[in-house]
C-alpha cells in the first residue's frame, strides 16, 4: 500500500520488505499474515495521525492476476483508538 511514492508496506515472498517503506509509517503498519492466503491482503495503521488523511493505493499481485485498489482515509480527530482499513480483494 502506498502513500504518495514512497509505500506504506510492503509484503513479498512470505515476508515484510520495508527497506524502502516510508519513514512516517515506521512501525506503525501490520498485515494480518494469517489471513493472506484465504485472500485478505488488509493493512493495519495504529497510532493515526492527521498527517494520515489522504488517498492510499493497495496493490496486489498473485497467480490469478494483479489487482489495484484504493481507499481514501479520513481522520477526523486525534485519539487513542485503533482504526482498521479493510480492503478484500480477490
Amino acid at each position: 500500500m502506498t502513500a504518495g511514492d514512497r509505500p506504506v508496506h510492503s509484503y513479498s515472498e512470505s515476508q515484510d520488505q520495508l527497506a524502502d517503506q516510508n519513514q512516517n509509517y515506521r512501525g506503525r503498519t501490520s498485515l494480518f499474515k494469517d489471513q493472506i492466503s484465504r485472500g485478505n491482503a488488509s493493512l493495519q495503521l495504529r497510532e493515526v495521525k492527521v498527517q494520515d488523511e489522504g488517498r492510499y493505493r493497495c496493490y496486489t499481485s498473485t497467480m490469478r492476476g494483479n489487482q489495484e485498489a484504493f481507499v481514501e482515509l479520513r481522520v477526523i480527530g486525534e485519539t487513542n483508538t485503533q482504526m482498521k482499513c479493510n480492503s478484500n480483494l480477490k
